[in-house]
């Protein structure tokens, strides 16, 4: 006689039982977006940390974004290029930015001449850039040309110009219908057809370049920048 007792085995009510092909790869899909939203948040996180202080700190690859960011705290970025090669001048020279050369400013501006010159030729780089929506960039290098004094001048190239506040105030209007804004006066009758008509583009914008090391920046560019108006962001 067989006394093996009867026993009844439970088993899980999925076991064995495939998923439907559209809910596993639902499933699949959800899965990988998670995974995503997380990475995204720890980037974001850890941009905070880097673009957060007295000094900033991107890579080539996130600089459109790190100007933004700049941007929207009311500061113009100055950018300074720690890259092997200098990739933040050869980016520019693909943008069709509208270059302003500190060493120019410098060694053409010694004669009363020659700064007419290029405070002139300064002039009409600042109103292309305002008309088609280019980058002002203004390329220092490792010079530190004095835009504050030496290089100013309201009618051409008002210090105004490197601030962004300024600057938000004049994108994507007609900059004759801006109060107070010292932009205004670089115009030419000629350059607005006689009218006080002159749309500024809404993607203009101010970008100021130098080649010095982070612990050197402040001491070389105290005197020629306003640095109290900009972000300095380390681009490696």
């Amino acid at each position: 006689m067989n006394n093996t007792k009867n026993v009844k085995r439970t088993t899980p009510d999925n076991a064995g039982v495939d998923k439907n092909p559209g809910q596993a790869a639902l499933d699949a899909k959800l899965a990988a977006e998670a995974i995503a939203a997380k990475a995204r948040e720890r980037e974001a996180e850890e941009q905070n940390a880097r673009w957060s202080g007295k000094v900033w700190r991107a890579s080539v690859a996130e600089l459109k974004v790190v100007l933004t960011r700049a941007e929207e705290g009311g500061r113009t970025p100055l950018l300074l290029d720690h890259t092997e090669h200098k990739a933040v001048d050869s980016f520019y020279s693909y943008q069709m930015a509208q270059v302003i050369e500190g060493k120019k400013l410098v060694m053409q501006g010694r004669t009363a001449e020659g700064l007419a010159q290029v405070m002139e030729e300064s002039r009409q780089l600042l109103v292309r850039a305002m008309e088609r929506g280019f980058t002002l960039y203004l390329r220092m290098t490792n010079c530190a040309a004095d835009i504050i004094k030496s290089y100013k001048d309201e009618s051409s190239l008002p210090v105004e110009v490197w601030d962004r506040q300024e600057v938000a105030e004049v994108v994507g209007k007609n900059i004759f219908e801006v109060p107070d804004s010292k932009l205004k006066q670089v115009m030419r009758t000629e350059e607005c057809d006689g009218m006080d008509f002159f749309p500024v583009h809404k993607e203009f914008r101010v970008v100021v370049c130098s080649h010095f090391e982070e612990h050197d920046y402040q001491e070389f560019l105290a005197h020629a920048l306003p640095l109290e108006k900009m972000q300095p962001i380390v681009i490696t």
